[in-house]
């Protein structure tokens, strides 16, 4: 059972890597949960129900990493994590730097990046879905190929991000405000751009036609890049 608790602890802690203190942390967390472990079999319990109550006894980790004092570890935001050819599906990484990363392949369904910085990361062929970007930077970012569904991109920096080759249907860009934004080859069918501002915004080899600009404001290029592609533009102010 050491071994299984010790496992569950590396999974949890993965995302902070060799951070100093994670070691320590996870060693003292694994003697608490033994413990746990322990009482609840004397009490009666099954193997597997006594496992399964010690592991939630763990709580958050990202909780558990932000009283983490400064001299014995680095605070969470101060974390890179490793996020190429990983397995990080529902992991929280809210306000982390991921900034400047090559990602491809990864399967990050329902990870947490709101807050994060993830300028200039370039990601290629990863399962992205659910994944909440909310008020996170995404200067200059990539996504090739990408699964990205039921993401958040609400109050995110999107400025210069590019997407190719992706599926952006039904998601929402509402109010948001894109400059130099880039869709290429990508398919955004009943994707909402509704009071969204668009400066410079491309959308080369994409069907525009079903988007939602209802009440958008955009730039004459944007507008004429759209209006031949037989957009809808009933609603939109040019500026």
């Amino acid at each position: 059972m050491e071994k299984k608790l010790q496992n569950h602890l590396d999974s949890a802690f993965k995302p902070y890597g060799d951070a100093a203190g994670v070691k320590e942390i996870k060693q003292e967390l694994l003697v608490n949960l033994q413990e746990k472990f322990a009482d609840l079999k004397a009490d009666g319990k099954s193997d597997d129900e006594a496992f399964t109550k010690t592991i939630e006894s763990l709580g958050d980790v990202a909780e558990i990493m932000e009283h983490v004092p400064r001299d014995a570890s680095a605070r969470k935001k101060d974390f890179k994590p490793n996020l190429s050819g990983t397995g990080l599906k529902d992991a929280d990484l809210s306000g982390t730097t991921v900034s400047d990363l090559d990602v491809k392949g990864s399967d990050l369904r329902g990870v947490n990046l709101s807050g994060a910085d993830v300028s200039r990361t370039h990601f290629t062929g990863c399962d992205m879905t659910g994944v909440s970007f909310e008020g996170a930077t995404l200067t200059g970012a990539e996504f090739k190929g990408c699964a990205l569904s039921k993401v958040n991109f609400d109050h995110a920096d999107l400025t210069e991000t590019v997407f190719i080759g992706c599926d952006l249907d039904g998601l929402s860009f509402t109010g948001m405000h894109l400059q130099g934004t880039e869709f290429k080859a990508s398919s955004i069918r009943n994707t909402i751009f509704k009071g969204a501002i668009l400066e410079e915004v491309t959308f080369h080899h994409t069907d525009a036609k079903k988007a939602n600009f209802d009440g958008a404001t955009m730039d004459k290029i944007t507008f004429a890049l759209l209006q031949g592609m037989r957009a809808s533009l009933n609603n939109v102010t040019i500026k």
